[in-house]
């Protein structure tokens, strides 16, 4: 595995460079993911596309401002987190008219500040699950590995680090959701819909 993120860090550095080869292989890494999780929050599978393209789309346009050349994927989910937000915030605007504040927390760029904020946020999320939960998340998200992998080297059986992993997600998914519905509740971006 420690290949694969070496492999990574050369493919962010060329990215940051313009290389459109590492951008594509960038792309065939991370849309599947990217896809599930927007899926997740929007429901729809249009809405969850442009989001993704959204996403990939500023990658692109912002290539060469990207600082952290190890992982990309915290960007890519920050990004993505982002482009889902203001989905929410256009959708409710449109329908109901409201104009909320929530636009001075949430901006349209992702800056590196924010990134790392986000990255202390979900690891800090990480941390308080159970042993096994949090071994094979990290390993699954940060290291990559497949489920046998994480199976092997946990001396777990394949069916336990996949309900380890699946609630494991589940907790810090739900935690993360609330974090961000308090931050646009603290300010007043909620208190009109409520």
């Amino acid at each position: 595995m420690k290949y694969q993120v070496e492999n990574e860090s050369i493919l962010i550095k060329n990215l940051v460079n313009g290389d459109r080869t590492s951008f594509d292989r960038i792309y065939d890494l991370y849309a599947g993911r990217l896809y599930a999780f927007s899926l997740e929050f929007c429901k729809d599978k249009a809405d969850a596309e442009d989001i993704v393209q959204d996403v990939f789309i500023r990658l692109w346009i912002n290539h060469s401002r990207i600082r952290n050349t190890d992982s990309i994927k915290s960007l890519l989910f920050a990004m993505a987190r982002n482009a889902l937000v203001n989905a929410w915030k256009a959708k409710m605007e449109m329908k109901y008219g409201l104009y909320s504040e929530a636009d001075n927390i949430v901006s349209e760029d992702v800056s590196e500040q924010e990134y790392v904020e986000l990255e202390m946020l979900v690891n800090g999320f990480i941390d308080r699950l159970t042993p096994t939960q949090r071994d094979v998340v990290r390993m699954s998200r940060f290291e990559n590995k497949c489920h046998r992998e994480i199976a092997d080297s946990l001396g777990l059986s394949v069916q336990t680090v996949k309900n380890a992993l699946s609630q494991g997600l589940k907790i810090v998914r739900l935690n993360l959701g609330k974090h961000i519905f308090m931050m646009l509740l603290s300010c007043g971006a909620v208190s009109t819909l409520i």
